[in-house]
């Protein structure tokens, strides 16, 4: 018996003498870590999927402390469709609308986060000084506005004349809570205002939207993690035959969910958008070693054994142990090997989970099966002969063809690899933020009317940055005539792609309050911008930076290409150089960090998982031998991912590493039982069989249970969390079928070639 079986016999005997006491230990520390879990902290940042020195983040903070943070929500005034009312607004021009948009835009300025409120009646008040009194006078005096308002009128008010935007600028400090209490703030106005019948508003923007997304991923983590452990219960219910035994297995699970809380509570990792499904999928995987201690612990108890916990955890303790640092070494891979705090810190709290479902089970399970066997008197149902009705036979039948066929096998295994192989060119990388929306919610809704009926609903920024340190500069100062010949150019450009809805522009609003033109003197351009500050927001304090902001519908990558090679191709100052800014350049950066996380986390999980196992059971070969099976499942998986249009996401891009972890934990188990089988002298056969009818049959019911953890992402309100419920499903299944074909079939091929080998070298020794 080695170290490690030696130290878990010990503490088993330990817990067959003390059981109350170390459950009631283990308790006091769950119940101490699980004050600490209730006060973890949430981050809906969309930020943390970008490391500090990327160039999406050193752009948004050049923005941001040069052109201010403030943010923009919007209120949307719209005809009700629903209203029965025959004297009820028909159109939003209408001045009874007018009078409630006017009254809101007061109310809402009195707030202290409020900054201003523009809308279709700031226009009237700024060139009328007064709003119309008729439907009629609104009509003429709205086509009756200067040329550059007219331009402007389509992104405060729609086509059919059935919605109004009222754009809301607000301030929103960094502190928790503050988001929450402005939206509370601006709704309680709203609802306040006094709205005509027919018309209702509602507030929405993009900081509202993140909010609310972050709020429907927390509300999911709670409820897949519920659905989870229900799920679970249930099929060691329907397995075990009691639920005293279920509820056993599931404990740790509920333990480990507690430990690890409060732990990213202590070390202040926040919940954040990458990491709030992490609970379904530990719920998922921890569950796994629970299955193996009570499956052991009642076959050792129906075959009358005595130091049943002993025997149990000698006999299934290392082979765990093993498991949960190989599994722990493919997140490890995420942790120490990712490029972005995506990866770094799902793989840091997978890890942390899966080290704690271990301790947990090896320290909780063992005393609540010696408190079971002790207090409740009711034997376990011998379910040996139901499985083999069931699930052995199939089993069973396998293990006949690998014994003495297991080319066969391993020639299935590989035809299926060449069937799925196709697939691979059909699965893609999606980034889109439409992925992390849910339905039926109104401020999303009303974003996604906001880009409907006013367009703009995605904004991209042009940096155009004076370089100072260049050699003989001729420009020192943005407002140079040149440079705003510059500009206009890019606005020009920018306004003749049809897809853009509207851009701002430092040379817009010149043009605006100058009759249509740029001065050419430099005192001029400045005299303008001192008797009209609006201008100024388009620079920063000291004229080195300029911002050109393009509105669309959508800014994607074809439209961004094409539009930066456009740009690229206008001769400009050597002084001056345009850097793109917004969401679209931000999605590619995201894309090439991601395809460099996946390729470089999975070839560091490779490289881990193989030498902890050839440690542990201190042979290459082994190593080797466990990880086969993991690179087909993972070739199996991607295959079938491209067939069935699942496309990896920023959610999923660790899914390699998860796997990798997950196949080499049921390879691990089917390794060590075979290999027990022949160090006791069974034949190959037998060794065979009985791996599969007994670790087979745990393997089969923790799949089983990883699967239902996994899944229960499915019911989940976002489209990335659901198709990472999916994607991590489709792995494990694949990851089991791969394990139980190749594993056995190529131990039964070593060992042939071994007695081979031995009779050979016997018949030479003989001649």
């Amino acid at each position: 018996m080695g170290r490690i079986e030696t130290f878990l016999g010990r503490l088993a005997e330990l817990q067959e003498k003390h059981p109350v006491i170390i459950f009631l230990i283990v308790l006091t520390a769950i119940l101490y870590m699980g004050y600490f879990g209730l006060r973890i902290e949430t981050d809906s940042n969309f930020d943390v999927m970008f490391s500090e020195d990327s160039d999406t983040i050193q752009l948004e903070k050049l923005v941001s402390n040069e052109f201010g943070s403030n943010d923009v929500l919007f209120a949307i005034v719209k005809i009700d469709e629903n209203s029965n009312d025959a004297s009820g607004v028909k159109d939003i021009r209408d001045p009874r609308v007018l009078q409630a948009m006017q009254a809101l835009t007061n109310s809402l300025e009195a707030e202290s986060s409020v900054i201003e409120v523009s809308s279709i009646v700031t226009a009237f008040e700024m060139i009328y000084g007064r709003l119309p009194s008729t439907l009629e006078e609104s009509k003429q005096m709205i086509d009756n506005m200067p040329e550059e308002l007219q331009d402007l009128l389509p992104s405060i008010m729609n086509s059919d004349y059935t919605h109004m935007n009222m754009i809301i600028s607000v301030n929103i400090d960094n502190k928790p809570g503050s988001l929450e209490r402005v939206e509370e703030a601006i709704n309680e106005k709203i609802n306040q205002a006094p709205t005509p019948s027919g018309v209702v508003i509602h507030s929405t923007g993009l900081s509202i939207l993140i909010n609310r997304i972050m709020f429907f991923l927390i509300r999911d983590n709670i409820a897949t993690i519920g659905i989870a452990i229900l799920g679970i219960v249930m099929i060691l219910w329907i397995y075990f035959r009691r639920i005293d035994s279920a509820l056993i297995g599931a404990t740790p699970v509920i333990f480990t969910l507690v430990f690890l809380s409060g732990t990213m509570s202590l070390l202040g990792i926040r919940i954040t958008v990458m990491i709030a499904s992490v609970g379904a999928m530990i719920v998922g995987m921890s569950v796994d070693y629970g299955i193996h201690i009570v499956h052991s612990f009642h076959e050792k108890h129906k075959q009358g054994k005595s130091d049943v916990a002993k025997l149990t955890m000698t006999s299934v303790g290392a082979a765990l142990l093993a498991s949960a640092l190989t599994t722990m070494a493919g997140f490890a891979a995420m942790w120490f090997g990712g490029t972005t705090p995506n990866s770094t810190t799902q793989g840091q709290v997978l890890a942390m989970g899966i080290g704690f479902a271990f301790i947990t089970t090896i320290l909780i399970l063992p005393p609540l099966l010696i408190l079971q066997r002790k207090y409740l008197k009711k034997e376990v149902k011998n379910n040996r002969e139901k499985k083999k009705r069931s699930s052995s036979p199939i089993l069973t039948i396998l293990a006949s063809i690998q014994s003495k066929n297991p080319k066969t096998i391993l020639g299935v295994v590989i035809l299926s690899t060449l069937l799925v192989v196709p697939g691979f060119s059909l699965v893609h990388l999606d980034t889109e933020g439409k992925n992390w929306l849910p339905e039926d919610d109104t401020s999303i809704d009303t974003f996604i009317e906001l880009g409907q009926n006013f367009g703009g609903a995605e904004s991209m920024n042009l940096l155009i940055i004076l370089d100072n340190e260049a050699s003989n500069p001729q420009i020192t100062d943005l407002r140079h005539p040149t440079s705003l010949d510059y500009i206009e150019k890019v606005t020009e450009l920018s306004e003749s792609f049809s897809q853009i809805d509207f851009v701002d522009s430092p040379t817009s609003n010149i043009k605006m309050v100058n009759n249509g033109r740029i001065p050419s003197k430099l005192d001029e351009v400045k005299r303008l911008i001192l008797e009209n500050p609006s201008i100024k927001q388009d620079f920063n304090s000291d004229f080195s930076i300029a911002k050109v902001t393009i509105r669309a519908d959508e800014i994607g990558g074809f439209l961004f290409y094409d539009l930066m090679e456009e740009i690229n191709s206008i001769s400009h100052p050597q002084e001056i150089s345009l850097i793109p800014q917004g969401d679209t350049p931000e999605d590619i950066e995201l894309n090439e960090m991601l395809t460099t996380d996946t390729s470089r986390t999975t070839l560091l999980g490779f490289l881990f998982v193989i030498v902890v196992a050839s440690l542990f059971y201190g042979s290459l070969r082994i190593g080797l031998l466990a990880f086969v099976p993991v690179i087909f499942s993972i070739l199996w998986t991607i295959g079938i991912m491209g067939y069935i249009d699942l496309p990896f996401t920023v959610l999923t891009t660790g899914m390699l590493a998860i796997l990798m972890g997950m196949g080499i934990d049921f390879s691990i188990h089917l390794i060590h039982s075979i290999r027990n089988g022949l160090s006791n002298n069974f034949s190959i056969e037998k060794s065979v069989t009985e791996a599969l009818i007994n670790t087979g049959s745990a393997i089969s019911i923790a799949t089983l249970t990883t699967i239902t953890g996994f899944m229960a992402l499915s019911f989940a309100s976002l489209v990335n969390t659901r198709r990472l419920g999916w994607t991590l499903g489709v792995g494990i299944l694949m990851t089991y079928v791969a394990c139980l074909l190749i594993v056995p079939a190529v131990m039964t091929l070593q060992h042939n070639a071994n007695i081979r080998k031995d009779s050979y070298r016997k018949r030479s020794y003989e001649d």
